[in-house]
């Protein structure tokens, strides 16, 4: 059993300890089935809570357009399943969906000992390390326990920031829809997109899960990302409308640049791009064509450098 921490003692804590004090937390939190707490009040300073976002909106010069909300009301609980793009986006959509809704969050290290990490706990979030494997299924089946007793969840199913330059919507990992089959959940997609201090959210129609066994959950993933392309390109149909002549020749590199800036030393650029869904198969063009940087010359391979060889 691990000596219960009060709040000044886990400021005090060096990270890699108060990691594995939290994780060990979890783990017998899921055992004993530990009742969620405070719901009631959570609730109550929910409308608190977007208060001070707004006025904090105001004073740093953000703003938040909801350009499509198709939402229905429904006796079910929602499981609001968004694009992430990067660090402000939590609370942009927060903002936008304005009902009460726990946050699931995987690798919530950086939140620990910040003042984010006291507002959500405020709010409400579930943990978890997604290295971990132990760690994965207790956050799983605490959100699926949470949204059995009718409470919200917002979930990223992306797992971590878009860092691709092409893709609207990266590939999603399955949680989001077993949680919402297994639990009855509605799922509700929601796409968002940044441009400069402006952030433009479009929320979907509900998804019931209900026509999807548990052994079909990829099927409901795939409907599930078709619907959040198709609400980011209404974002991007009322984003500012960018020529390619009017990009700059670093436009990649000042891309990748602010990702990491917004990271603040917590993630690397090979963190970052670890952490996304990969399907079982495919790899990333770097990693395809890596081979060439590290290639002898032979006479197996001199075919490649013949100046007619279209090279990648």
């Amino acid at each position: 059993m691990v000596e219960k921490k009060n709040w000044f003692q886990r400021m005090r804590m060096p990270l890699p300890e108060l990691e594995a004090y939290y994780q060990e937390q979890r783990r017998i939190d899921h055992e004993n089935q530990k009742p969620f707490t405070a719901v009631r009040l959570r609730k109550m300073l929910h409308p608190v809570l977007l208060l001070a976002l707004r006025v904090m909106h105001l004073f740093t010069g953000q703003r938040v357009r909801v350009l499509t909300d198709q939402r229905k009301k429904t006796g079910r609980p929602i499981l609001y399943a968004a694009t992430h793009i990067g660090w402000d986006d939590i609370e942009m959509i927060f903002t936008a969906i304005t009902n009460h809704a726990y946050l699931f969050w995987g690798d919530p290290r950086e939140s620990y000992q910040t003042l984010d990490g006291v507002l959500l706990g405020l709010n409400g979030v579930i943990c978890c390390h997604t290295d971990d494997k132990t760690d994965r299924y207790i956050g799983k089946e605490t959100c699926i326990r949470w949204l059995q007793q009718g409470g919200n969840l917002l979930i990223f199913s992306e797992g971590i920031w878009n860092t691709t330059e092409a893709k609207p919507v990266m590939g999603l990992y399955s949680g989001a829809a077993e949680m919402a089959i297994r639990s009855g959940a509605e799922l509700v997609p929601i796409a968002i997109s940044q441009y400069g201090k402006t952030f433009h959210v479009s929320i979907g129609r509900n998804i019931p899960a209900e026509p999807y066994p548990l052994k079909n959950k990829q099927a409901l993933t795939d409907r599930l990302r078709d619907e959040l392309a198709t609400l980011k390109w209404h974002n991007y149909d009322h984003g500012p409308r960018i020529t390619r002549e009017s990009l700059p020749l670093d436009a990649r590199k000042e891309y990748r640049l602010n990702l990491l800036r917004q990271a603040q030393g917590i993630y690397t650029w090979d963190e970052l791009r670890a952490l996304a869904f990969r399907p079982k198969g495919v790899c990333s063009p770097e990693e395809a064509f890596a081979h060439l940087e590290t290639l002898i010359p032979c006479r197996e391979n001199g075919f490649l450098l013949r100046q007619n060889v279209r090279r990648p």
